[in-house]
């Protein structure tokens, strides 16, 4: 993606789709919460100074990780006490925000409408940064 059509100074991580083929939605999550946290770790990434935001198609990716998180404790400890609410799931300070793009041209055998994307993260940027 190309930066400058971000309106904020932005880090994106573009991540091609079929790196998470067969992946649980709850796993997709982790897999960018665990980025995240060794961003901080290794002093990269100041959670204070940044908004994290996880832009895809899935319609009910919140919906879908709350519930893939509610079996998975059901047979495995999880230290992560995550916090759904509203278009963000957060975990200690630190909140991940889910931008659904639903952009009409986006989907298989098509090109992605980026402009599309592009808007959507910046009108988002635009709304959260006003607070």
């Amino acid at each position: 993606m190309c930066l400058h059509r971000f309106k904020n100074q932005v880090t994106v991580e573009h991540c091609n789709t079929k790196k998470f083929q067969g992946w649980s939605d709850l796993r997709v999550f982790l897999y960018f919460v665990s980025r995240i946290i060794n961003g901080i770790a290794e002093g990269k990434i100041n959670p204070a100074r940044c908004a994290f935001i996880i832009l895809t198609k899935d319609r009910n990716f919140i919906e879908d990780v709350k519930r893939d998180l509610e079996v998975f404790k059901l047979t495995q400890e999880f230290w992560l006490n995550f916090e759904f609410s509203g278009n963000a799931i957060s975990w200690d300070n630190l909140d991940i925000f889910i931008v659904q793009v639903d952009c009409p041209n986006s989907g298989h055998g098509r090109s992605d409408d980026l402009k599309c994307a592009f808007h959507k993260a910046n009108e988002f940027l635009k709304e959260y940064l006003s607070f």
